[in-house]
């Protein structure tokens, strides 16, 4: 996902966590804490500037995750 400043992509080897990009030089920002088990989709963003993560921690165990990029 691109923003105006910043790309976000998961890492989900293990364990998901949302990470931020700056856009202009492509120097890592930060890493969430461990946001689930797997996941599949990519992270989007509400016109707020919300950030919404789906993970899924087994077929019966979901979770749509919402964050505020605070930096």
């Amino acid at each position: 996902m691109i923003t105006s400043t910043a790309v976000y992509a998961t890492q989900s080897v293990n364990n998901v966590t949302l990470q931020e990009f700056d856009l202009a030089t492509g120097a890592f920002f930060y890493a969430t804490t461990l946001l689930g088990s797997s996941t599949q989709n990519l992270p989007m963003i509400g016109p707020d500037g919300t950030i919404y993560q789906f993970t899924q921690e087994s077929s019966t165990v979901c979770q749509f995750i919402a964050l505020t990029d605070t930096g």
